[in-house]
């Protein structure tokens, strides 16, 4: 696994569970670990490095931890859990890493300051929120060469 372990894992699922889940085939949860950074990429790329992020050696930290141990734990139960159970016990850890997730895109939450923003060759930050002096978030879009901006207050 690139970002997580098996001790990130153990934190939100039983290894008993996990175990089961993979059939005991680590290479599993390698390829459910990769699809997950790429949703996840997806998400946060617009303010933050993900090659820095995801790159070697990765950029760890508590809250991607947890977001990344949650949806791949989900997903590795899902590959048989409503055959066994009828239904997924990590549903919801798996909508709670799909919330905070979009919290993270929108600006509503952040990552600790250690963690790359997306940023120009000088070095500037060019994320797409930028928070204002009174605590608004303002959240840009930007078309076509920079012409035409809206901004959601």
């Amino acid at each position: 696994m690139k970002y997580i372990n098996m001790d990130d894992l153990t934190t939100v699922i039983q290894n008993r569970l996990l175990v089961e889940s993979i059939e005991k085939d680590e290479e599993v949860l390698n390829g459910i670990e990769d699809l997950v950074i790429s949703e996840v990429s997806a998400y946060i790329s617009g303010r933050y490095d993900v090659k820095k992020i995801f790159g070697i050696p990765p950029i760890r930290t508590g809250l991607l931890i947890r977001i990344i141990s949650c949806i791949t734990a989900f997903r590795a139960v899902s590959r048989n859990a409503a055959r066994k159970t009828g239904n997924n016990p990590l549903s919801d850890m798996n909508d709670w890493a799909d919330l905070i997730l979009a919290k993270l895109r929108d600006g509503i939450m952040s990552l600790p300051p250690e963690i790359p923003l997306v940023t120009d060759e000088e070095g500037n930050n060019v994320g797409s929120t930028v928070t204002g002096e009174t605590g608004s978030v303002y959240k840009f879009n930007v078309e076509a060469e920079g012409t035409d901006v809206s901004i959601l207050v």
